[in-house]
């Protein structure tokens, strides 16, 4: 028992334990979260690299349509902007986690476990609010699309 380490909980006397199992699984679970937070950045900066290019082919063929200079580039820069703001944060809390938890699980360390603890709870409350902002969209499309077709039905 000497390699677990306990964990403060009031509501306990013996506290919450973290077996060299647990500790295992904290590891692991944070080498894959690294790997995967590590990867979407690269993939967020491929993506803002691929939308320029895609902007710079844009902005000239806008201009052939009428559209005034800048308008075509100006769009797909604020569009990156949205998508990255949106996908940055969430990567962040992940790979937060994955150092903390790997501090904590190698040295034993209360505060770093917290803090990863902490950055795991922000990534799935960020991750789960937008999943509601989605699902509040879905809905509202799929309304505005029974009462089109409601209205398209009576006319």
């Amino acid at each position: 028992m000497e390699n677990e380490f306990i964990l403060d909980n009031e509501a306990s006397s013996e506290g919450l334990r973290v077996t060299p199992q647990a500790r295992h699984f904290l590891k692991e679970g944070a080498k894959w979260a690294k790997f995967i937070a590590i990867a979407n950045f690269a993939m967020l900066g491929f993506m803002v690299v691929m939308f320029l290019i895609i902007g710079a082919f844009a902005s000239s063929a806008y201009e052939t349509m009428g559209l005034p200079p800048g308008m075509g580039t100006g769009v797909i820069v604020l569009y990156v902007l949205f998508i990255v703001g949106i996908a940055f944060f969430p990567i962040l809390y992940l790979y937060r986690f994955a150092v903390q938890a790997r501090q904590a699980a190698d040295f034993s360390s209360q505060g770093a476990l917290e803090e990863a603890l902490s950055n795991l709870k922000s990534f799935y409350k960020f991750i789960g609010i937008l999943l509601a902002i989605l699902l509040g969209f879905y809905a509202l499309i799929i309304l505005i699309g029974i009462f089109t077709g409601i209205g398209s039905a009576l006319i």
